[in-house]
């Protein structure tokens, strides 16, 4: 299956039962110029393939989230939680502060992240004073370092815990940590804004039937690629296979980016 470049960026929306769904498009960091005071990011374990996510908060650490997210051209789409009972998704990291002196706010918990200011214990928990220089590599290695709210035996360092499938701080050693970025400004809803129809019946037995032609993408609730295709207008496309529930179709229609919700029965 053909990979294929979405045009920056759009934010997939949709309603599941009693619930909300919203999904996101995030792009790797490959620069400290996309580090932004407001900005939204989640934090992965790698840069390519299939990553996981930093997940819920346990007593001491962040667990990673239990989906798998896969990327492609550097971009990843996450549901991410919305609830601080949620022990399955992964959680948004919003950035403040400045240079020098970056804050990591779990918005879902209402928490500053950071390391344990005493003591010899990887920790990356709740700490009101902490705030972190961030350098960004060329292929998107975050060293996210704490120096305010530090802790005193200099476990500072955000890295991710292959053995523990955690991510937490320490001073040497583990696996290197990424950022991606939120990215939105197209919903699902915004289809017809531009004026593309790109999928003609939005609730599915067996086949998609496509208005236009393009490049389409599949993405389950999990934010996983379960479908590609390059489709053309009128063309129909097999999604029997695929389990019953809510998918997301995204494509680019005569360089347009458009996304649509659509209900497997």
């Amino acid at each position: 299956m053909k990979k294929f470049s979405f045009l920056k960026t759009m934010l997939l929306s949709t309603a599941l039962t009693m619930s909300t769904f919203a999904m996101g498009q995030y792009r790797l960091v490959t620069s400290t110029t996309d580090l932004e005071s407001g900005a939204k990011y989640v934090l992965a374990n790698s840069a390519s393939g299939t990553v996981k996510l930093m997940g819920y908060q346990n007593t001491n650490n962040r667990p990673q989230s239990t989906s798998d997210f896969t990327v492609t051209d550097g971009k990843i789409y996450v549901s991410p939680a919305i609830a601080s009972s949620d022990q399955t998704s992964a959680y948004q990291i919003t950035l403040t502060g400045s240079t020098g002196a970056w804050v990591l706010n779990d918005t879902v918990n209402s928490t500053i992240l950071g390391p344990a200011p005493t003591g010899n214990n990887n920790y990356l928990k709740a700490n009101a004073d902490a705030n972190f220089t961030i350098a960004i590599s060329g292929t998107g290695v975050a060293t996210i370092t704490a120096v305010g709210g530090a802790n005193a035996n200099g476990r500072n360092i955000v890295r991710y815990n292959n053995s523990a499938s955690l991510f937490s701080c320490y001073s040497t050693g583990q696996a290197d940590v990424y950022l991606y970025k939120y990215d939105a400004t197209l919903s699902v809803g915004d289809a017809t804004k531009a004026k593309a129809n790109l999928v003609k019946n939005t609730i599915v037995s067996n086949e998609l039937i496509f208005g236009a032609a393009a490049k389409v993408s599949v993405y389950n609730t999990a934010g996983q690629v379960v479908k590609t295709a390059e489709v053309a207008e009128n063309s129909r496309l097999d999604v029997s296979a695929l389990p019953k529930g809510t998918y997301v179709v995204t494509g680019i229609v005569n360089g347009q980016a458009v996304s649509q919700k659509v209900i497997k029965k």
